[in-house]
């Protein structure tokens, strides 16, 4: 028997995406189109349960199976400029203990190899400059990098993020951004005068049955 294409768990993909696949496309064109493409900064829009989530869940996945796109997922709760750009720096440099010390097997005694933790660095770049070099090893490989936030309202995280994507983009950087939130919510973040840049990129507005 079929799958039921009816998932109301919040953010559960359906079988089948019913009636998206042009903003799928859309939104790939843009991929297509190179740097500096308006629809590779898309605001995906509508009422609670309505389906944004899976749209960021169905343009990640169409991306990667694609183009092999690296795909960066998070939700607009506090901290989340900071938690990007942790995960776009284990991308990076994955976690490694730091080999100190050899002791090699004698006739006399055992033998063993000692680990530290490593040497305590100064503080870690921020989001532009991580994501920068992030940027370079996906473009190195012929792809780029799509951030999905979920959840989006009016922040000074928000605004910050907007302002290094904006240099990104005039960088012409291999990125690409899908937002998602209430209507009320883009509105206020279209709105906002630290954000403004965002006007000049395609929004994506979901509606069903009409309303």
């Amino acid at each position: 028997m079929a799958a039921n294409p009816f998932k109301p768990t919040a953010g559960a993909n359906p079988p089948q995406l019913v009636g998206r696949d042009i903003l799928v496309d859309e939104f790939l064109e843009s991929i297509e189109d190179g740097p500096g493409a308006p629809g590779r900064l898309t605001i995906f829009s509508g009422p609670r349960g309505i389906g944004k989530t899976v749209m960021l869940n169905a343009v990640a996945d169409q991306l990667q199976t694609d183009h092999q796109w690296l795909v960066i997922h998070e939700t607009a709760t506090p901290g989340f400029l900071d938690r990007i750009t942790r995960t776009a720096a284990q991308h990076l440099d994955p976690k490694r203990r730091t080999l100190t010390g050899l002791t090699l097997p004698t006739y006399v005694g055992g033998g063993g190899v000692n680990f530290a933790p490593p040497t305590p660095e100064a503080a870690p770049p921020g989001f532009r400059e991580t994501t920068s070099l992030l940027l370079d090893k996906c473009e190195a490989g012929q792809t780029g990098l799509l951030i999905t936030l979920d959840e989006v309202r009016t922040s000074t995280e928000l605004a910050q993020l907007a302002a290094d994507i904006q240099h990104l983009i005039r960088e012409n950087r291999e990125i690409a951004i899908a937002f998602a939130g209430i209507p009320s919510a883009v509105n206020e973040l279209l709105n906002d005068q630290l954000t403004t840049f965002l006007r000049r990129h395609r929004l994506a507005v979901m509606r069903l049955g009409g309303g």
